[in-house]
């Protein structure tokens, strides 16, 4: 919780609720509605529902039920969301504390329709309670300190689930549950029945290291799964996903080929026979047929086993065949009523390979992503951005993976927090950063360049070394920090997007950053410049006749006027 005092009022804020449907356009903020019915939640009106808990008096925006997973969602438009999140915060913290207690009873009398959705089959003790914040209009998550017990839902993320629901629809709901903490023997039956994590098992042919040219502590495994097995575990290595895209790479799934691939199983019925490739989880157990464990570091030879696969969230990568499986998602078209049919009885012919338990997640992407890579290389070519995104991951030495590592850091750290469009999902009124990597942080960061030799002044670093590495990436991000953070201060109330009223583009960020490079010709020892007074004469600069590429231009400009 924020140390600040938080008012008592039982007044409404007045921040405005946006009522519009959802238009499907980038342009326009997803509805948080719309995110989660599509997903197969029940809506259970709660607005203008008025209560009092722990001496506070509020109403809920909206409430979701899917099995007993309980979701009690706070939603807002308005430029003024900060205050308005602090006091849902300190209301929902009292819902939490008070839950089983008093409120959820008390609430059920006034809203008989949370009862009606959770059914007769739940009781308070197996309920799943989740508080989700979410502002249309602007990123709250940076400005309310301790968010707990709600969770913030970032604007980005709310365009990512909402594209997630319009392709795949209900099926969308198991990368909902794992972005809300729910794991699925948490869910439904699993969590009545007291049970531990379930696993199913598969018939399977397994292949040691040895016959695969993988490293020790691999195994491959062949082996039949329906496609709910699969949907409910995996995840699609996506260039922009909710949880975390400096580590997923690969382009969205096309809703056009799933609905193609769709029409075909709903028409002709007939499985897709072509092999999958998915990674598997070091959980994933191979077992004799007596059910004792294999060891893949003992096997010496192909061998027929059971699969253990444990039935959890997101452990089932899929490197290539995600429209093949995705397929079959769980929709709301005159389709599913067929493939409803298959989804469970076809079995898709899967090569899994599973990790040892000593490997990273930056491990396992930069293995999947060099097993993409080389799968797509064959097979047909692969678009330039995405070659240089896989590029990045399987050699972070490169020039351009440390600018765009560089760039990645400067979205969460310091004056440009929160400002930068870094996924395709980010609303549009942040500053867009593709390009500042490869033509403006790259160029100026590079080896031998002249800010690089100022902390490699003997020549004795090496940026194939990774702690090398990371410590000129953490030079550079200091060093760029305090030029912003100057320039930042002399920009009071216009260090803003364009689009919220400020000068910030690309372009004036670009000549910005390249100003460092300037000043280094000028022959100034960085450690000595106060940015703050160096650059107090950019204020009278007007920024708004730079524009496209021209940050060279503009760089420029701000050392003559300096």
């Amino acid at each position: 919780m924020p140390n600040k005092k938080i008012p008592t009022a039982s007044k409404k804020q007045s921040v405005k609720k946006s009522r519009a449907p959802q238009s499907g356009k980038a342009s326009q903020a997803p509805k948080i509605k719309d995110i989660f019915e599509g997903a197969g939640f029940k809506h259970v009106s709660a607005d203008g529902v008025h209560f009092t808990v722990g001496g506070r008096t509020g109403e809920l925006d909206h409430i979701f039920v899917w099995e007993n997973v309980v979701l009690l969602c706070e939603e807002t438009a308005g430029k003024d969301a900060t205050k308005h999140c602090t006091n849902k915060i300190y209301l929902h913290g009292k819902i939490a504390a008070n839950w089983s207690t008093g409120f959820f009873p008390e609430y059920c009398k006034k809203n008989p329709g949370l009862l009606e959705a959770l059914g007769p089959k739940y009781q308070i003790q197996d309920l799943e309670v989740r508080h989700i914040y979410y502002s249309e209009d602007v990123d709250v998550i940076d400005s309310v300190g301790d968010p707990s017990p709600m969770l913030i839902l970032s604007r980005a993320q709310a365009r990512y689930f909402a594209s997630l629901v319009e392709t795949i629809f209900r099926s969308a709901k198991f990368e909902l549950l794992k972005f809300l903490g729910v794991a699925l023997h948490q869910v439904g039956d699993a969590r009545v029945s007291g049970r531990a994590v379930a696993s199913d098992s598969f018939p399977a042919f397994a292949l040691p290291a040895a016959h695969t040219s993988y490293p020790a502590g691999f195994a491959v495994a062949s082996f039949y799964a329906d496609p709910m097995a699969l949907i409910q575990r995996a995840y699609v290595m996506r260039r922009d996903g909710w949880e975390d895209p400096d580590l997923s790479y690969q382009r969205f799934v096309r809703a056009e080929k799933l609905s193609e691939m769709r029409e075909y199983l709903g028409n002709n019925g007939k499985v897709f026979i072509n092999n999958l490739i998915v990674t598997l989880p070091a959980t994933a157990l191979l077992l004799e047929d007596g059910g004792k464990p294999i060891d893949p570091d003992a096997m010496r030879h192909k061998t027929n086993v059971k699969l253990s696969l444990p039935l959890e969230l997101g452990t089932v990568g899929i490197v290539d065949g995600q429209h093949r499986i995705l397929s079959y998602y769980e929709g709301n078209d005159g389709l599913d009523q067929k493939i409803s049919g298959l989804r469970q009885r076809q079995n898709l012919l899967v090569t899994g390979i599973i990790f040892p338990s000593s490997y990273t997640p930056e491990m396992r992407v930069k293995f999947e992503a060099e097993i993409f890579l080389g799968i797509n290389n064959n097979q047909s070519s692969v678009h330039t951005q995405l070659r240089q995104d896989l590029e990045t991951i399987i050699n972070p030495e490169t020039p351009l993976a440390i600018a765009r590592a560089i760039v990645t850091r400067l979205s969460k750290e310091g004056a440009l927090a929160g400002l930068l469009q870094m996924s395709q999902f980010d609303p549009s009124d942040k500053i867009a950063s593709g390009s500042l990597g490869p033509y403006v942080v790259m160029p100026l960061m590079r080896k031998n360049s002249a800010f690089y030799k100022t902390w490699d002044r003997d020549g004795a670093r090496d940026l194939n070394d990774a702690g090398d590495r990371s410590a000129y990436i953490d030079y550079c991000v200091q060093e760029l920090k305090r030029l912003l953070a100057g320039a930042s201060e002399n920009l009071k109330g216009k260090w803003r997007s364009v689009p919220n009223g400020g000068v910030l583009s690309t372009t004036t960020v670009g000549g910005l950053l390249l100003l460092l490079g300037r000043l280094l010709k000028g022959g100034a020892t960085l450690s000595q410049i106060d940015y703050v007074t160096k650059l107090k004469n950019i204020r009278n600069v007007d920024f708004s006749a730079y524009t496209g590429s021209s940050w060279g231009k503009l760089s420029n400009k701000l050392h003559d006027v300096i």
